[in-house]
């Protein structure tokens, strides 16, 4: 049996199965296709031994105090895109009143940052890399490259799989 190409790096795929396993964020079907891997072959790294060492490791480090932000901002970021149908199902209702209706678009503007990039530098703005080395005495090496805008289009195959 071929191993699928996620496994051109075994070590690492194993590692991020294993931790995107721990984070518990995804289901293990949507992993499973995420890493290209049949039921036979997820059984079969699931039970391998250096997985299960793996995954520990993940959840413990995962579970951890120092990780509290990060869950709570994972937990929040996922919860608000679940709600993102909703709240424009809310926009779009006329039966709704009219200030829910501009508080839940301001809300869904926000979330997808509409607006954002016109007040960072004018429409279609792209993002800017920027690094200052501080060198002493009042001198400083700046480094900045605007990145170019990158356009995310539809694919309406994939929509509706």
């Amino acid at each position: 049996m071929a191993l699928p190409t996620a496994f051109d790096d075994l070590d690492n795929t194993i590692r991020e199965l294993a931790y995107q396993l721990a984070t518990g964020i995804h289901s293990e079907d949507a992993l499973r296709q995420r890493f290209n891997l049949t039921v036979v072959q997820y059984e079969a790294v699931c039970r391998h031994p250096k997985f299960h060492k793996l995954l520990h490791a993940a959840r413990v480090e995962w579970d951890g105090a120092q990780n509290t932000v990060l869950r709570a901002e994972l937990k929040g970021a996922i919860a608000a895109e679940e709600a993102i149908p909703h709240v424009y199902a809310m926009i779009t209702d006329k039966t709704v009143a009219g200030t829910a209706r501009v508080e839940a678009f301001k809300a869904l503007s926000k979330i997808g940052r509409v607006g954002e990039r016109a007040e960072k530098g004018g429409a279609g703005a792209g993002e800017v890399f920027k690094i200052t080395i501080n060198l002493g005495e009042d001198r400083k090496l700046e480094i900045v490259k605007e990145l170019p805008v990158q356009v995310i289009e539809h694919d309406a195959d994939y929509a509706d799989a």
